[in-house]
């Protein structure tokens, strides 16, 4: 989770919040692994593909995109997530490399070494998620994919819960949540827009593909692949 812009201490009170929530975390994403049918169908059974999952949290995606063979580099923001994410990776003898470090400013200092770069419910925690768009862009080699999915979370309906999760959200966004464009959520036509500004082509939308929901409290999402340019 990324919060660039940010006093310092602010950064530090989002990545604690993340890391409070890592075990947590990982569980509640693993109920769904129709997740990673869902990720992969853009790049249309290609193997052993270089792939970056920005946002990476516990590894959800990251672990998943190993076990079916691909090589894989997960980043987040939060040490605890990371460190969760490394021992999960070691538990299922997965070589997958993971990372901190901010969405908006990638850790890698060479361009164009990914054929596919995922994010998962990572766009709304991002002050300018444009700016990551256009960084993760630069590290995509020609005609590679971007593939992310977001949606409308409306956390204002969840801080109005009296739970131990949400007084501690309530704490780590209070201040932060006036910098993030998209606190409350993103619409399919707000991502695709995004994606375009950044420069990216050929907008798909996947998330038709899901058998039901995977959300318990059925919110609007979606699924959107996108391709760079060959030049």
């Amino acid at each position: 989770m990324n919060t660039e812009n940010s006093s310092p201490p602010m950064m530090e009170k989002i990545a604690d919040y993340w890391s409070w929530r890592s075990e947590v975390y990982h569980t509640a994403c693993s109920r769904h692994p129709q997740w990673h049918e869902i990720f992969l169908s853009p790049f249309e059974g290609k193997q052993s593909l270089r792939l970056l999952d920005m946002g990476t949290g516990t590894g959800f995606l990251a672990l998943g995109f190993a076990e079916r063979g691909h090589r894989v580099t997960g980043v987040d923001l939060s040490p605890e997530m990371i460190a969760f994410a490394k021992k999960e990776a070691l538990r299922h003898n997965l070589a997958v490399e993971f990372l901190e470090g901010n969405a908006q400013e990638p850790p890698f200092q060479e361009e164009k070494i990914f054929d596919g770069i995922t994010c998962r419910n990572l766009l709304w925690t991002l002050p300018n998620p444009l700016q990551a768009l256009r960084a993760w862009k630069k590290l995509l080699k020609p005609e590679g994919t971007v593939v992310l999915a977001d949606g409308m979370w409306e956390p204002r309906l969840y801080l109005a819960k009296n739970e131990p999760v949400t007084k501690v959200f309530t704490n780590a966004y209070e201040e932060i949540r006036k910098e993030l464009p998209y606190f409350t959520g993103l619409q399919a036509s707000q991502g695709e827009g995004l994606l375009l500004e950044a420069g990216f082509t050929s907008v798909v939308r996947h998330d038709a593909l899901f058998r039901e929901n995977p959300y318990e409290y059925r919110n609007e999402f979606f699924v959107l692949s996108a391709k760079k340019c060959s030049r």
